[in-house]
């Protein structure tokens, strides 16, 4: 997916109260997204930041399940990370653990977890008929 600036991400050049945060990218909800980039940092490293933060929304990381927070970091530094292992994924929409409940952060992430969960599912079924 491509993004526009000023028409599908704003970029912010903000004082932050402190160093403790080179930059932030705010998601809408509605597919745009802010980024916050602190102005308590020299520009070089803030255009690093910048190049860093559009890095997570051309690679969609927002929307990835298969890799961890600190590979998605990696990845927008640059550095080639694989996906993890395909986790065993748990029936929490039907099945769920009694003091969870089902939480996605958009309707893709959700498209993608039932997708990913009926495959799963049928490739368990063909190896219970394979055994049999």
């Amino acid at each position: 997916m491509r993004y526009y600036e000023g028409a599908d991400y704003w970029v912010r050049y903000v004082e932050f109260p402190n160093m403790a945060s080179e930059s932030v990218v705010l998601s809408h909800g509605d597919g745009t997204f802010t980024i916050l980039i602190n102005t308590l940092y020299c520009p070089e490293r803030q255009q690093e930041r910048l190049a860093h933060e559009l890095c997570h929304l051309r690679e969609e990381h927002f929307y990835r399940n298969d890799l961890s927070i600190a590979q998605i970091e990696r990845a927008a530094d640059g550095v080639s990370v694989l996906p993890s292992p395909e986790p065993e994924l748990p029936d929490v929409l039907f099945d769920h653990p009694p003091d969870q409940i089902a939480c996605f952060h958009s309707l893709e992430s959700m498209e993608n977890y039932v997708q990913k969960y009926l495959a799963q599912r049928r490739r368990k079924r063909e190896e219970l008929r394979s055994r049999s």
